[in-house]
């Protein structure tokens, strides 16, 4: 030791172990290089097969009292046990250009138990790093490895293990942190096979300075469980009063984040920003786990970002979550495989995926998935919502086979500001179901306070919407997006479609634009609405089935509403309602849908405006197409009609029914309809007549009788024009079935 000097070095060799225990009544114990009053201390090194120590005993450098430096601590040992006991380096100032660094080296296993501590500190200099190169096992149990720069000044050390098997339990801590406006250390935790990490923490910290970042590879897993009793727990970077956090990184196989514990980067309190998470693992595992990056300001330059990469499968369950949120800056996004193949699963039960800008002037950041199978449970939401007059965030899911949301919500929305779009494109089929205890279920983008809405576009060749589930632009008080299907069936099962906007005349309409390549069924009071509010103009709902066999079918009502289409308005004027549709549309039909109607109805009225246009365009079969209009007028006979013939006479057609004949062309053949029996038929014997040649003759033109002669015998004779008026014997027949053979004239 010194007071002002340099103290000199303490070297140890033993060939078996070193054991230390317990202390003097001042506190000191074991081995000790220091100087209390500005000197220089010396350095320890122990080489050993065995190093014990425990009961507060100590080794430890140090150089307090002014701006003296301390030497380094080495040591060399295949075991290393700490039972209450401490490894220290430690200097009030000056250190900074050769800071009191500690190295394990040639370690086999490491332990610390019962509130052990290897700790590198300074308070205005530069703290010393700690190494451990190549151990096997390294296990922590209520005990901590710390770098840190606990004064105004000081700068953190870095602590960078180098091991197989890593543990921490029971409120351990391997931490780095560092107070005021300088640099804090960074862990390196690598050459991992496992990390194991229950109620305890690993963390980079700071209060107005940069933090340091946490990186952690390791081969197979990388197991977080737990909190501590401040509810902290996992892997953290942050900054607390206005610094900027660091980074996260982790690389393995397998990453499981369960019972609390969070891999988390924070900025609280100032204008701080975070660094980015970065997980590059194939499994994702979250059981009341947590993913987040989060800032109060001042990222509006640098966001934090959290990216999933080589993802395989995601799994968050039991109200696990990924959130990037700010309060007044830019939030950070949510990617998934962005530049990578897409996931092979990503599951949300009960769980949720949001970026957020909780503040007045804060930007919600964008989630983006790249997966084959996205599957939502169980009230399970994906949301990026901000509350100003600012920009909130678009979700973007791609890559996908299907998409599966059963009682849960995709959504984007904002309160004054605008909110971000849906986009989602897929393979195979979109699927809708149900709803939450709120009554929303589905995918929704919307404005609650007067902001704009966003879009939401769908593609995928199956759309389902059923049970009650809903894909709706919404904002009662200002803009809506449109809402857009392409798709070659879309089914809606008690299903709705909505676009609601508000506001004044001049605002336009939230559109439905639905293109459909082979058909469209409604069922089960399901909706196709586009409403305006207030003085706001209806939308307008355009419905294109592409195909030659495309079809709308609109199966009859099973309630009190029906199934309807809809564009009206309030105050402005309806919405314009196009259809078009090959085959026709069937069970639908214009009309007011009025509340318990029980019809399915298509309208485009308005309360108290113009109603709106419906046009309907069909190429199906119409039964009067190609016939002519016969003439109203016919010739005037020759003959007199006023002869009636007798009842003998009469002709009967008599109508039994439509017997095989569906109603109409365009209509099925009901299974009611039965085709009349009629009978089996027989094969009569057809007798062939025989023929006669007769002469040829030319037949005299046969003329129709115009009048008749009578002569001056009373012999009446039929003549082929009229007899000219000075004949007193001619007659000619007026209209009248009582001919008068007297010769009157």
């Amino acid at each position: 030791s010194t007071q002002t000097g340099q103290a000199g070095n303490v070297t140890v060799g033993a060939s078996d172990s070193v054991n230390l225990s317990g202390t003097l009544t001042d506190g000191s114990g074991g081995i000790v290089a220091e100087a209390s009053n500005g000197g220089n201390a010396g350095g320890v090194e122990i080489n050993t097969q065995q190093l014990s120590i425990q009961e507060g005993a100590q080794v430890a450098v140090s150089s307090n009292n002014g701006d003296g430096i301390a030497g380094d601590i080495k040591l060399s040992a295949s075991r290393v046990n700490l039972d209450y006991g401490r490894i220290s380096a430690e200097t009030d100032g000056g250190g900074s250009t050769d800071p009191a660094n500690i190295s394990l080296n040639s370690i086999n296993s490491l332990n610390l138990s019962n509130d052990s501590s290897i700790s590198a500190s300074t308070k205005t200099g530069q703290a010393g790093s700690i190494n451990l190169n190549q151990a096997d096992k390294v296990a922590l149990n209520n005990s901590s490895i710390s770098a840190q720069a606990n004064g105004e000044g000081g700068n953190a050390g870095g602590i960078n293990l180098h091991t197989s098997q890593l543990s921490l339990e029971d409120a351990a801590q391997i931490l780095a942190s560092n107070v005021s406006a300088n640099q804090g250390g960074d862990i390196n935790l690598r050459g991992l096979e496992q990390l194991e990490v229950t109620e305890s923490l690993i963390s980079t910290s700071t209060q107005t300075g940069q933090a340091g970042n946490v990186t952690v590879g390791a081969s197979e897993s990388v197991n977080l469980s737990g909190t501590l009793t401040d509810g902290s727990g996992g892997i953290v970077a942050e900054a607390s009063n206005g610094g900027n956090a660091g980074g996260v990184e982790i690389n393995t196989q397998q990453l499981s984040i369960q019972e609390g514990a969070q891999v988390a980067v924070s900025s609280n309190n100032g204008d701080g920003i975070a660094g980015d998470i970065k997980l590059n693992a194939s499994r994702v595992n979250l059981d009341y786990g947590h993913i987040s990056a989060e800032t109060d300001g001042g990222g509006s330059t640098n966001p934090a970002n959290i990216s999933l990469n080589n993802v395989n499968s995601l799994n968050l369950t039991d109200n696990s979550s990924i959130s990037a949120s700010t309060q007044t800056g830019q939030a950070g996004s949510i990617n998934l495989n962005q530049a990578d193949n897409p996931a092979a699963s990503v599951s949300l039960n009960n769980s949720s995926i949001s970026a957020q800008a909780n503040g007045e002037k804060g930007n919600a950041g964008g989630i983006n998935l790249h997966t084959s199978q996205l599957n939502l449970a169980n009230a399970a939401e994906i949301s990026a919502s901000n509350l100003s007059a600012n920009q909130g965030g678009d979700i973007n899911l791609r890559g996908l086979d299907t998409l599966q949301v059963t009682e849960s919500l995709i959504s984007t929305s904002t309160q004054t500001g605008q909110a971000g779009s849906v986009t989602i494109k897929a393979s195979d089929s979109v699927n809708l179901s149900g709803i939450l205890t709120d009554g929303s279920g589905g995918i929704l983008a919307q404005a609650t306070d007067g902001g704009s809405a966003g879009n939401v576009e769908i593609t995928a060749p199956l759309v389902n919407i059923q049970e009650g589930a809903q894909v709706t632009v919404s904002s009662p008080s200002g803009q809506a997006g449109n809402l857009s299907i392409t798709a070659d069936i879309l089914n809606l099962n008690q299903g709705q479609l909505t676009a609601i906007t508000g506001g004044n005349g001049s605002q336009l309409g939230a559109n439905i634009n639905l293109e459909l390549a082979d058909a469209l069924f409604l069922s089960n009071e399901s909706l196709i609405s586009a409403e305006a509010i207030g003085e706001a103009n209806g939308g307008n709902i355009t419905i294109n089935l592409t195909s030659d066999q495309g079809i709308f079918v609109a199966f009859p009502s099973t309630g009190e509403n029906g199934s309807d289409i809809i564009a009206k308005a309030e105050g402005g004027s309806g919405g314009r309602i196009d259809i078009t549709s090959n085959l026709g549309l069937y069970g639908i039909q214009e009309g007011k849908a009025i509340d318990g109607n029980g019809t399915n109805d298509i309208d485009a009225s308005s309360d108290f405006g113009i109603s709106g246009q419906i046009t309907i365009n069909s190429l199906a079969i119409d039964p009067s197409q190609g016939l002519s209009e016969l003439p109203i007028d016919t010739v005037a006979p020759q003959l007199d009609q006023t002869c009636s013939p007798t009842g003998s006479g009469r002709n009967e057609f008599t109508v039994t029914g439509r017997d095989g004949l569906p109603p109409s062309p365009t209509d099925m053949l009901s299974s009611q309809r039965a085709i009349a029996d009629l009978g089996t038929p027989t094969n009569p014997t057809v007798t062939q007549p025989t023929s006669t040649t007769n002469p040829t003759s030319s037949p005299e033109q046969l003329v129709e009788a115009q009048g008749w002669i009578i002569d001056e015998q009373g012999n009446v004779f039929l003549t082929a024009h009229v007899p000219s008026s000075n004949n007193q014997g001619a007659w000619q027949p007026q209209p009248s079935c009582q001919a008068d053979f007297s010769g009157k004239s």
